[in-house]
This record gives structure tokens, C-alpha cells and sequence, in this order.
């Protein structure tokens, strides 16, 4: 259980709407993933917002590690913030969704598979829809992935 593999998700745009708060990714579609994949998320919002919104949208349970600007002098596209994801889950591989240039870029900088919710074709997959990208997940995340 520990070498799960860890699915590193944007926050506002990505998983959600910040105001007003909307989830944008299905729940069930969440259940799945929790049950085969580690959650995190890397967002540039404060910790008590993110947490608050998390709570609202009943979905805060379903995450091992949340990173907020709160809690690092980092930020995105900045490597060190994949880096205290991968200190504290030890896993077997890492992927992580975005919706921006910005977290493009972080991917590339942390070497890691970035799946683009948007129309560009930038990373190793794009949608605009996000639940496409995690289905995506559920049926092709290859054991290669490191």
C-alpha cells in the first residue's frame, strides 16, 4: 500500500472552482482513484481556504498531503514543492494535473507526467474535460511511470 502511486493535483481550475465553490471532478470518479492512488494537491491558495473549501465539498478525505502557500516559500513551477510531496509519500510513480503554464512547467521541472486540462496539446494528454483525463488514469497510469 505504501508504493501506491501518487496523483498530484492543481486545486483552483483543476479539481475545483474556488468561488463559488463547485467540484469539478465527478465523486465517484474520486472514490476510484483514492482506492488505487494516493491524492495530493499543490495549490498557490492559503492553507484555511483551501481547507474550508475541501470541507464544504466534503472531498477533504480523500487527500494524503496538501500543500498550500502557507506552508512553503515555493512556488509553482518550482521543483522543491514536488519534492515535499515525494519526501513525505514514497511511491512508485507520479503524475500531476493542471490547468495552467504554470503547472506544465512544474511538471517538467519535477519529471513528472503532466496531464493538461485544457485545449493545448501540452503534456502526455489534454481534455478540457477533467474527468476524461482521470478515466484516462484509472485505465492507462503504466507501471513504467516514475
Amino acid at each position: 500500500d505504501n508504493m501506491k502511486k501518487v496523483i498530484i493535483f492543481d486545486l483552483s481550475g483543476t479539481l475545483l472552482k474556488m468561488r463559488p465553490p463547485k467540484l469539478l471532478v465527478n465523486k465517484r470518479v474520486l472514490t476510484l482513484l483514492s482506492r488505487k492512488y494516493k491524492l495530493s494537491i499543490i495549490t498557490g491558495a492559503r492553507k484555511s481556504e483551501t481547507m474550508n473549501i475541501l470541507n464544504k465539498l466534503d472531498v477533504e478525505s480523500f487527500f494524503t498531503i496538501v500543500i498550500t502557500k502557507d506552508d512553503t516559500l515555493s512556488r509553482k513551477p518550482d521543483r522543491r514543492l514536488f519534492m515535499l510531496i515525494k519526501d513525505r509519500l514514497k511511491a512508485k510513480g507520479y503524475i500531476y494535473i493542471g490547468d495552467t503554464k504554470k503547472d506544465y512547467l512544474f511538471a517538467r521541472n519535477s519529471g513528472i507526467p503532466f496531464l493538461y486540462v485544457g485545449k493545448r496539446k501540452i503534456g502526455i494528454r489534454n481534455s478540457l474535460d477533467i474527468n476524461a483525463l482521470l478515466n484516462y488514469i484509472l485505465n492507462n497510469f503504466p507501471d513504467n511511470i516514475n
